[in-house]
């Protein structure tokens, strides 16, 4: 189990809070597996920031529009202002390997929803997602 705070620090990003529910199973001597549920709840400022589009950016955008940009339809317009809410819900599975005592090599995928006014918002093309990611540390 965790929890993270996120705190945007450039041009008013707002803050996000993710939960993850995970159980881990070792199995072999330096291998372990782990699956598990995270979501990400975002204050309207970070919704805003992620999601959201300004009366500036829509003139943009509107504009896109007018000469035929074929990347914006007509109901990608208009301001949109998300509210605070649940951000993002999804699974996670990792695989770890410690090859020694102070290295740990990790392979993760994660894949998830969009939910709320997140995945209502107009910048939005694909409401799912799936990210594989991995990583070597180093403990000192």
């Amino acid at each position: 189990m965790g929890f993270t705070l996120a705190h945007g620090l450039k041009d008013e990003a707002g803050n996000r809070g993710t939960l993850v529910l995970s159980q881990t199973w070792p199995l072999a001597q330096s291998w372990r597996f782990t699956l598990g549920l995270h979501g990400a709840w975002a204050d309207s400022q970070a919704m805003a920031y992620d999601f959201g589009v300004s009366s500036e950016q829509d003139k943009v955008r509107a504009a896109l529009v007018a000469v035929g940009d074929p990347r914006l339809g007509p109901t990608d317009l208009g301001v949109y202002t998300p509210s605070a809410g649940l951000r993002d819900f999804g699974a996670v599975m990792s695989l770890g390997f410690r090859p020694a005592p102070r290295w740990n090599w990790n392979l993760s995928v994660y894949g998830g929803q969009l939910q709320g006014d997140a995945q209502n918002s107009p910048l939005v093309r694909k409401a799912s997602y799936l990210s594989i990611g991995t990583g070597i540390t180093y403990r000192f």
